[in-house]
């Protein structure tokens, strides 16, 4: 069983992966390993060697530490992470050029939500 550190770490590294609209293959090229060994690494199913992890972070032009210092504040395995469709719209909200804008899309998602109440999934 991979321990619940990797598989948040793993997890963790996929945001980063999906926020900037990048994919395991384009990754994996750009790091000289396979798909495969950063889809383990994301599951957890592989560890990330501190030398990898920094690698990986160059390219996805990111620090470690913003992948080590969510890991104890992460939710535990198991529990709802966040959609694709979320990261693309915090990329989307990323690629704003002006701040103002950013926040007037913000103030258009709040009140949307009185109108589409969050639906718990049926059981």
């Amino acid at each position: 069983m991979p321990h619940e550190i990797d598989v948040t770490a793993g997890r963790l590294l996929r945001e980063q992966r999906l926020a900037r609209g990048m994919s395991q293959v384009t990754l994996a090229e750009a790091c000289g390993v396979s798909f495969q060994q950063i889809q383990k690494y994301e599951n957890g199913t592989n560890r990330i060697s501190v030398s990898r992890l920094v690698q990986i972070c160059k390219v996805l032009s990111c620090r470690p530490s913003d992948i080590l210092s969510r890991i104890e504040d992460a939710q535990p395995a198991g529990e709802v992470t966040s959609s694709r469709l979320e990261l693309e719209v915090i990329r989307a909200c990323r690629q704003l050029p002006e701040e103002a804008v950013r926040y007037q899309v913000l103030s258009i998602a709040k009140a949307l939500q009185p109108r589409y109440p969050i639906q718990q999934a049926a059981e």
